[in-house]
């Protein structure tokens, strides 16, 4: 890398890219995948899920190599965000009495490979703080 902050367009294809890779790992590990890129008025679910009977919404997080931000944090807006996209998705789709929980992929791009990590129940709605 050559030290220059990437383009919109770049960051575009390596978050798709990073979706692909994830998506890919959670069937690999007997995900049952629901839905990809869901999108409400106020947020996206990047993968949608089910895992052993449980309603899984999946946040997909990339950086590239050198990125001083790490992608493990996810900011309170963005889990209210989540939450919201999350509980009008259940409601549309009738999973009401359908265990859920949130999880987030990290995937860590460098040269030619990618290193992704798989955070099982990264938050709970626990935002009313």
């Amino acid at each position: 890398m050559d030290g220059r902050p990437a383009s919109p367009a770049q960051r575009s294809a390596r978050g798709r890219q990073a979706e692909r890779l994830a998506e890919r790992y959670l069937r690999a590990q007997g995900y049952e995948i629901l839905a990809r890129n869901v999108r409400f008025r106020r947020g996206e679910i990047d993968i949608i899920a089910r895992d052993r009977g449980e309603i899984v919404f999946v946040e997909v997080r990339s950086r590239r190599a050198g990125s001083c931000r790490s992608p493990e944090f996810l900011s309170l807006a963005k889990r209210r965000a989540l939450l919201r996209a999350a509980a009008q998705w259940v409601g549309r789709e009738g999973h009401g009495n359908t265990f859920c929980r949130f999880d987030l992929v990290t995937v860590r791009f460098a040269s030619q490979e990618a290193r992704l990590e798989h955070h099982r129940g990264a938050f709970v709605d626990d935002l009313d703080e």
